[in-house]
Parts: structure tokens; sequence; C-alpha cells
């Protein structure tokens, strides 16, 4: 969508205020839109090295997605405010999350 766009399909004050949301590309808000995001929780998200190599393979990938490979990958969480700061302060992160 053009920038600005989404503030007209959707009451965003609203949606930052009372829900959880995800901001795709928070590049394409409007500087006003994007002042309602005052104190977001920025999530990044990306393959592991090795996984990203095999979905660079065309024919890598395609086996990987055919078999419902679960591909590893890493989560970084930047804190954009106070209240944010501590409830991350709050959660002990560990290295492997195994079943």
């Amino acid at each position: 969508l053009p920038e600005g766009k989404v503030g007209q399909l959707v009451d965003l004050p609203a949606v930052f205020r009372d829900c959880v949301s995800l901001v795709e590309w928070p590049e394409r808000l409007s500087p006003t839109e994007a002042q309602l995001m005052a104190a977001p929780l920025e999530v990044h998200l990306r393959l592991d090295e090795e996984a990203a190599a095999r979905m660079a393979d065309p024919e890598g990938a395609a086996a990987a997605l055919e078999d419902g490979e679960d591909l590893p990958r890493w989560a970084r969480l930047v804190a954009r405010g106070e209240a944010w700061q501590e409830r991350l302060s709050a959660i002990k992160l560990e290295s492997d999350f195994a079943e």
C-alpha cells in the first residue's frame, strides 16, 4: 500500500492502544501513523546461516518445503520504551528450546 493508505483502512490509534499488532514494513507508515507506535517491541526474524543458504538454492528450498522441514530461525527482540525494557528484562532467554 502507498504511504499513509493503512491509516485510511484501519483505526490505527485503537489498534496500537488495544491490540497486539504486527507492522511488517513500518517505513511505509506515514509520519503521523508512525508516531502512534511510540514505544514498540521490535521483533527481527532471520533464518540461521545454513538454512538461509539452503533456501537460496532453488532445489534445496523445494526439498525443504516439500519435506515440511523445520528450518532454524533466530529472533532478536528490541525494546523501545521503558515498559518493554522491563518486560524483557524479566525473561530468561535460553539458547535451546528442546521439546
